[in-house]
């Protein structure tokens, strides 16, 4: 599923109508029809309930000019108001205002509203056809009363394409906004549907075919798609009847140091519970017995250490050892930012010619030594946050859609073998060759140690079961943000734990093949 910034969706429609000869008006009805029957479905038995559509003077007032009409032939109860005057009313739109008024619908205008002949509390629905996807700047003075006294009338808000107030491409309004139950996105999804703030206002995203032409579509070259589950479940890896433990992969994860050990014990539960074979952790000395007394279905080593406890330079050898027995090789979490330590992770990196997850310290210790990162040769996996990754590549990056898309975008061209997961809410993965996908599960009780630890293991874990490192790291963040999804139905998003992830991810691997053949 195609996500778009505001630009690319305008020279969508635009090649829809020049080019592929739809008219604008077709492309209106069709969304309006899609929309009204979501409100039917969600409202069944939608006869005699009371609807108040909110039309503004553009395409997306028209749209809602034919949810009305719609509506109206279900026996609905609408009311319409309109946000502008009748000659504002822009080319399309006026088109399908004058079918509207052929059908005697009630129209009214904003001034009623202002003096109390309509009140949001008498209506079942409130559906928003104020502003569309090319909105910026601040909604006008004199609708600011009105959207306030409908956001606290806690009645459901539809809004159509896009909750007005919201700029999408900054996923952000710059004042008031109408804050949506659900939004009826047209034709494609957008950048603010799905990148916080704004997606705080657009409630549950509905995507909703209006007949765009394939061809207008991928003419624009669009390189981002939205994670779905349907993606994830046909990409899982499959596994046979009769396989054994070695089949389905073994890991190696050189982690851990003096005081985080916890980062060791989390990747290699993860690794397993993924559904990978075997699992081997290499950890220092002095806390590899805490390692063993902790999770006894992993294999460790005992490596060299430094004073501090940290892996020393001396544990080179033993890991070139563990880079021949594993398929997947794993480094960083825990590890710290010793500099010995940090010279043994370039050092492994740079030797190591299996496929990689780097993690946390592992990511840390090329700070400064970005070209010995993409120098790397083999296929590797790259799972900053937003601070270890600007500490590698410096730039201002700011939480809106376009900016971390174009920052993933820039990493990875730099990291020709590398898959970048840009860590956040939504997480972005990218590839320079394959393009982004924006995540769409997780929530906020998932900022708490160690999840990233998790998330590392269940990435190694479908790489190791034969996954590329694309479609591992996709998989792994889809599965990872819906495990704490489960958690959070269960507890709620305060007080979470990264093991709590770890114990659900059999769960939803389990429910997202059940409709499968594997």
């Amino acid at each position: 599923m195609y996500l778009v910034s505001t630009d690319q969706m305008r020279n969508i429609d635009r090649r829809a109508i020049e080019k592929c000869g739809v008219a604008g008006t077709v492309l209106m009805e069709n969304a309006g029809k899609a929309v009204a029957q979501v409100i039917v479905d969600d409202f069944h038995p939608v006869h005699n309930k009371k609807i108040l559509i909110l039309c503004g003077k553009g395409n997306n007032g028209g749209d809602g000019f034919v949810v009305a009409r719609c509506l109206k032939r279900k026996k609905t109860q609408v009311t319409v108001l309109l946000l502008c005057l009748e000659e504002e009313i822009k080319e399309d739109a006026f088109f399908h205002f004058k079918q509207l008024k052929k059908n005697k619908i009630k129209i009214n205008l904003l001034r009623d509203f202002s003096d109390k002949k309509l009140d949001a509390r008498n209506y079942d629905l409130i559906v928003d056809g104020v502003y569309g996807t090319g909105f910026k700047g601040k909604i006008q003075e004199e609708f600011k009363a009105l959207f306030e006294r409908l956001n606290s009338s806690q009645i459901p808000i539809y809004s159509i394409d896009v909750p007005s107030g919201l700029n999408l491409d900054l996923a952000e309004p710059e004042g008031i906004c109408l804050t949506a139950q659900k939004t009826i996105a047209l034709g494609l999804a957008k950048l603010g549907h799905y990148f916080y703030p704004g997606r705080s206002y657009c409630g549950n995203v509905m995507v909703k075919s209006i007949g765009l032409p394939e061809e207008a579509i991928t003419q624009e070259n669009i390189r981002t798609q939205i994670l779905t589950e349907e993606w994830v479940r046909s990409r899982l890896p499959f596994r046979k009847p009769d396989t054994y433990k070695r089949e389905m992969g073994k890991v190696f994860v050189a982690a851990g140091s003096r005081g985080m050990t916890g980062a060791a014990i989390l990747v290699a539960q993860a690794v397993m519970r993924s559904g990978a074979g075997l699992v081997k952790v290499g950890i220092p000395e002095s806390v590899s017995a805490i390692f063993a007394a902790s999770f006894p279905e992993a294999l460790w080593q005992s490596l060299p250490e430094t004073e501090a406890g940290t892996l020393s330079l001396q544990s080179l050898s033993w890991l070139k050892s563990a880079i021949e027995w594993c398929d997947i090789f794993v480094i960083g979490p825990g590890l710290s930012t010793h500099l010995e330590t940090q010279k043994l992770v370039r050092e492994v990196v740079k030797i190591c010619p299996k496929p990689m997850v780097i993690d946390a310290d592992g990511i840390n210790a090329f700070s400064g030594k970005q070209n010995q990162l993409e120098d790397i040769k083999v296929n590797f996996v790259l799972t900053p946050h937003q601070g270890e990754a600007q500490r590698l590549y410096p730039m201002t990056l700011s939480k809106t859609g376009k900016d971390r898309l174009m920052y993933v975008d820039g990493i990875t061209a730099k990291l020709q073998q590398g898959t970048l997961v840009l860590k956040g809410n939504p997480s972005v993965i990218g590839n320079i060759k394959k393009g982004s996908f924006v995540n769409t599960t997780g929530n906020a009780g998932m900022a708490t140690a160690g999840s990233g630890d998790v998330l590392t293991g269940l990435i190694a874990g479908l790489m190791a079961q034969g996954l590329d490192p694309f479609k591992a790291a996709c998989c792994g963040v889809f599965i990872h943000g819906r495990a704490g999804d489960y958690c959070a139905m269960e507890k709620g998003i305060r007080g979470l734990m990264a093991r709590d992830f770890v114990e659900n991810v059999p769960t939803v691997i389990k429910k997202l093949l059940e409709n499968s053949n594997n």
